[in-house]
């Protein structure tokens, strides 16, 4: 794992060519708290499951008061995981993206202002 002000400055470089995206540096945990004032949150069917897993809460009320503030969901699916009813479904083809992967090299995954990092 690199260090946090590495990996920033990373991220920075990938949003300095995107007007659109926009670097945000938090404490909070979970991302409930993470996307309490968005209005979408994206993710990846398999960070979705790591949502609904209760091993990452206090209990399983605490899990489900987190699941019920998120804001509306963008999900791209992966493998055969479960994506959540009402969900936007994303259009990606990520069967083979991994980001274990690209941190072993593979540098076709990784944006070209991300590679000095890698």
């Amino acid at each position: 794992m690199r260090p946090l002000e590495q990996r920033i400055t990373m991220l920075a470089a990938v949003a300095a060519s995107r007007p659109w995206l926009e670097v945000v540096v938090t404490d909070r945990l979970h991302l409930a708290d993470i996307a309490e004032e968005y209005d979408v949150l994206v993710l990846g069917a398999d960070k979705w499951s790591q949502v609904l897993d209760e091993t990452f809460y206090a209990s399983p009320a605490a899990r489900d008061d987190a699941v019920g503030r998120l804001p509306r969901l963008a999900v791209a699916p992966r493998h055969d995981l479960a994506v959540p009813d009402g969900c936007v479904l994303l259009d990606v083809d990520l069967p083979n993206v991994s980001s274990s992967a690209a941190r072993a090299g593979q540098l076709d995954l990784v944006l070209p202002e991300a590679r000095p990092f890698m």
